[in-house]
């Protein structure tokens, strides 16, 4: 979800996933249609231009509800980067954030869905070969966050800076603080546990 930069509204954008390894592998993907329940629908321009992008469902037998076109803020197909998404999505809110605006980024879906892809990357920090392949780090909206908000801070010498921040998981309607040293992290409590830090001042 994404803060829009006059108005401060709140905006949705999707993202499709490409199929995974084994879903190339089920007998049914012999053309991967079977498999892609949605496809990313172009309404364009007298002049060419891309005008509106929208999902709809690949077969009308499973329309929702008699319709299968829906619309959004912003739809990002399988080949989308997830640099595209952030320039898209998570700068606005980073600039807002600088300019005193509350923000959000959260990423909503089932289980597989690409979430943690999403928001965490591929969990590499550097490119190491996997399966015969040179596999590079992909970074998620959580880093390319951190990268343009220490680069804003770090711009403006003269201002002052307090950051802090919080980590904290919700799963299966428990809420443990991942930054509380706790031996038994299902009972903990979720207290402050931050980290600040001040805008960063540059040597000679």
């Amino acid at each position: 979800m994404t803060q829009s930069s006059n108005s401060g509204s709140v905006k949705v954008a999707v993202r499709l996933r490409p199929l995974n390894k084994n879903e190339l592998a089920s007998s049914s993907s012999k053309s991967n249609k079977g498999l892609r329940a949605w496809r990313v629908h172009e309404n364009r321009g007298i002049d060419g231009k891309v005008t509106q992008r929208s999902i709809r469902q690949t077969g009308e037998e499973k329309a929702i509800e008699g319709k299968s076109l829906f619309s959004f803020d912003e739809v990002f197909d399988e080949d989308a980067a997830t640099d595209d998404i952030y320039d898209a999505v998570g700068s606005v809110i980073v600039k807002g954030a600088v300019d005193g605006r509350n923000g959000t980024i959260f990423a909503y879906g089932q289980t597989g869905s690409g979430k943690t892809y999403t928001m965490q990357g591929n969990g590499l920090t550097g490119s190491i070969p996997k399966d015969g392949v040179e596999t590079e780090a992909v970074d998620g909206i959580i880093q390319k966050v951190a990268w343009d908000l220490f680069g804003r801070i770090e711009s403006d010498p003269a201002r002052e800076f307090l950051l802090r921040a919080s980590f904290v998981e919700v799963y299966n309607e428990t809420i443990r603080d991942l930054l509380h040293d706790h031996d038994d992290a299902e009972h903990q409590s979720i207290g402050s546990s931050s980290a600040s830090s001040k805008s960063p001042k540059k040597t000679k």
